[in-house]
């Protein structure tokens, strides 16, 4: 997330989806299209509450003290994962329709997932 986007947020300000700039992933799945993957999963940042006093860099501690607390761990708004997700996915089929599964954020449920669980690593 942009430094601007970061800095909204942490000053109280409500940023648009809209804002959110996917452009450079979606390169990257432009790259992923060569190989031609059998099954993508996507996921978007999450920390555990314990981890957070031990961040130093500064960036990065602005970028938690605007995540919600979800849980255990802090994360970016439904909202806002929810159109990461959305738009990806939808990149992710148009580019070559492989599997989409999502990483332990059940509450994420899209059309064209190929699971109806979250992704295949540890149980959340």
């Amino acid at each position: 997330m942009p430094l601007n986007l970061i800095n909204a947020l942490s000053e109280g300000n409500e940023i648009s989806k809209w804002e959110i700039d996917l452009e450079e992933y979606f390169k990257l799945i432009d790259e992923l299209a060569q190989i031609e993957p059998e099954m993508v999963t996507l996921g978007t940042f999450r920390a555990l509450s314990p981890l957070v006093h031990f961040i130093n860099d500064p960036l990065l501690k602005k970028l938690i003290s605007v995540l919600n607390k979800d849980g255990k761990r802090f994360r970016f708004p439904y909202r806002h994962r929810y159109y990461i997700y959305k738009c990806l996915g939808e990149y992710i089929q148009h580019c070559f329709g492989c599997s989409i599964a999502i990483c332990k954020d059940p509450t994420i449920h899209l059309p064209f997932w190929a699971f109806n669980d979250p992704c295949q690593c540890t149980e959340i």
